[in-house]
């Protein structure tokens, strides 16, 4: 992981850390630095630099996590095949907000975002998507976006479309935005 000044007063980036096996996505959450990694099987995961201390992995058995989104609540994260899991800040195990959407590997870079009172994750779509021909033949894919109350709420679908697949979502607090694979940004 590294990290250059805003200011743009630095010659090369500063490596925070080294990471060990493949980075992924990074969130920042306070003073702490948290970042998915890939790894073979179930050796994925998510861990976090606390104020620049040493790494800590928080999470281990996700095979490739991708979307990562950090509140004074919880770490949230989505793993290769569309199951969302939350880990309280502090302590205690992950929790699953949302279950697995299809075989482990198809969803491959999901997002995930918070407001005050939800998380929200894409799902079903051409970047994450439940049949292999929606990766591959450029066929026609729903969308989705899934929300749940945080901390631990169920799972809602939250919007569907014929939009080929979400793309970058973003939520503030008028509207949740997202681009879509057919070139449309929606709220």
């Amino acid at each position: 992981i590294a990290r250059a000044p805003l200011d743009g007063s630095f010659a090369e980036p500063d490596v925070v850390t080294a990471t060990g096996v493949h980075p992924f996505v990074v969130a920042i959450g306070g003073d702490d630095v948290y970042w998915t990694f890939r790894g073979t099987d179930d050796l994925g995961g998510v861990t976090v630099l606390a104020g620049g201390e040493a790494a800590e992995k928080l999470a281990t058995g996700h095979a490739a996590p991708s979307g990562l989104a950090v509140d004074s609540t919880g770490v949230y994260w989505q793993d290769s095949d569309g199951s969302v899991h939350m880990l309280p800040q502090g302590a205690g195990e992950p929790t699953e907000l949302g279950p697995a959407e299809g075989v482990k590997g198809l969803v491959f870079a999901g997002e995930v975002r918070l407001d005050a009172t939800h998380v929200y994750w894409t799902g079903a779509g051409a970047d994450s998507c439940m049949a292999p021909s929606c990766l591959c033949a450029g066929d026609p894919c729903p969308g989705n976006i899934w929300r749940a109350a945080k901390p631990d709420g169920a799972r809602e679908l939250f919007a569907a479309g014929d939009w080929l697949g979400v793309r970058g979502l973003a939520v503030d607090g008028e509207a949740v935005y997202w681009t879509t694979s057919d070139h449309r940004l929606m709220r």
